[in-house]
């Protein structure tokens, strides 16, 4: 069975998995899921893609990774395209495209509708695009009825899609036109309708004609006053601060002056006050008389001097623990 699709005919194909391409375009859409974010190459991704399609034929998840390729390049453009190729297969060989199990093909369309939300979320939608979205919008509602029909899927895994896509045309399709400002239509006036003169001829004649006026001279503009110089303010020099050692030098000097005066007048009135005392040589009676001196042998003192000398120097203390 040949499937028709923008001038191309695709054959159903059976399980890719073996195949290179297949190998390689998952790869590039397993970085979707990747924790680090890799970026994707979408021009390779959709070669890998449409190279299967010629060449192995058409599956349900190699036309999903198109369709979402095919979104990520052209936009709107490309989610109608997938979305009419992805309805084409169906309608005519849904139930034997692969994969036949209803879990899988229900996890490929609901993968599908969430990375397609993605994609229109990051697009700068404009109210330009109201007609693009309308016909995503048709592509969708055709697409949901071909699975409803055929019940290859018992609920409708698309319906986030169609629904972000009806809320988007909804809004813009509200958005009420600035309103023009109603312009006056252009009244003609014949020359019936217009008034007589409102003077005659003859009251004109009556009138005395208005002397005409000297123009005064325009007088030129006044200089701005120049402001008044202020004078300079005065500054008072204040005096220089005397030295502060100086009291504490003359503070010092007056207290041992009237120091000492205090001092030599109560020496000189305890001096005055004192008796006079008479100092007389009185012999103690019983005391003998003094001595006559011993004459001193000094070669005997020499020589016990010159036995002391040659003792040794610990002598004492030896003659101490001796004792």
């Amino acid at each position: 069975m040949m499937t028709t699709h923008d001038e191309r005919h695709y054959k159903t194909g059976g399980d890719p998995r073996t195949l290179a391409d297949f190998i390689a375009l998952r790869a590039e859409m397993n970085k979707l899921s990747h924790p680090a974010r890799p970026d994707i190459n979408w021009p390779y991704a959709e070669q890998l893609a449409r190279s299967l399609l010629e060449h192995h034929g058409a599956d349900l998840q190699t036309v999903a990774w198109y369709t979402l390729a095919r979104a990520r390049l052209g936009g709107l453009a490309g989610i109608h395209e997938g979305l009419s190729l992805m309805e084409s297969l169906l309608a005519h060989q849904g139930k034997n495209l692969w994969p036949q199990a209803l879990p899988a093909r229900t996890e490929i369309f609901r993968t599908l509708s969430k990375r397609l939300r993605q994609v229109i979320r990051t697009l700068s939608l404009a109210p330009a695009d109201l007609e693009s979205l309308g016909q995503a919008e048709r592509s969708l509602q055709s697409f949901d009825a071909v699975l409803q029909r055929l019940e290859i899927a018992p609920e409708n895994p698309l319906s986030d899609l169609r629904a972000l896509l009806h809320s988007t045309v909804s809004r813009f399709e509200n958005l009420d036109p600035a309103p023009a400002l109603p312009t006056a239509p252009p009244v003609a006036v014949s020359d019936a309708e217009l008034p007589g003169a409102l003077v005659s001829e003859e009251d004109a004649a009556k009138v005395e004609p208005v002397p005409e006026l000297k123009r005064r001279p325009k007088a030129e503009p006044l200089a701005p006053p120049l402001p008044a110089k202020r004078p300079a303010p005065v500054v008072a020099s204040s005096p220089a601060p005397a030295p502060r050692w100086k009291p504490f030098v003359a503070g010092m000097v007056t207290l041992l002056a009237v120091t000492g005066i205090a001092v030599g007048g109560w020496l000189a009135l305890r001096q005055s006050d004192l008796p006079p005392i008479s100092v007389t040589q009185n012999v103690i009676p019983g005391l003998p008389g003094a001595s006559p001196l011993m004459p001193v042998d000094l070669p005997q003192t020499q020589r016990q001097l010159d036995e002391l000398a040659r003792l040794a120097p610990d002598w004492a203390v030896s003659y101490g623990d001796q004792l």
